[in-house]
């Protein structure tokens, strides 16, 4: 179904008492949708690591004010060149950092530090 879409959006809360559980936490959706090799919009506080996630990956772009959404949208979907690349970049960045492969690798290397 993601495999159809030209767009994803990826939504966080704005109201601070969500804010407080989630500004750590990145959703399982954004690596889902990097890998479906899709641009995202990501729609929230910045400052969420979420927000941060997909503008660090470079896999699409994040607004958190709401008065320029629209306008900002439709700017993005007339950009069919950029779209691509940030499909591209989300795509890449999720076979790089978020296979199992790697993310064992780094859980084996994290547990041999640590441990006594």
């Amino acid at each position: 179904m993601l495999k159809k879409a030209s767009l994803l959006i990826h939504v966080e809360s704005f109201d601070a008492n969500y804010a407080q559980y989630t500004r750590l936490s990145i959703s399982t959706k954004i690596p889902q949708y990097m890998a479906a090799g899709k641009p995202i919009l990501g729609y929230g506080p910045e400052e969420l690591a979420s927000m941060q996630h997909i503008r660090i990956a470079g896999a699409g772009v994040v607004w958190s004010d709401q008065n320029e959404l629209e306008h900002q949208l439709n700017r993005l979907i007339e950009t069919e060149t950029k779209l691509n690349e940030y499909a591209s970049n989300g795509f890449n960045y999720a076979k790089q950092f978020h296979s199992k492969e790697y993310n064992l690798k780094r859980l084996i290397e994290t547990m041999k530090r640590y441990s006594l």
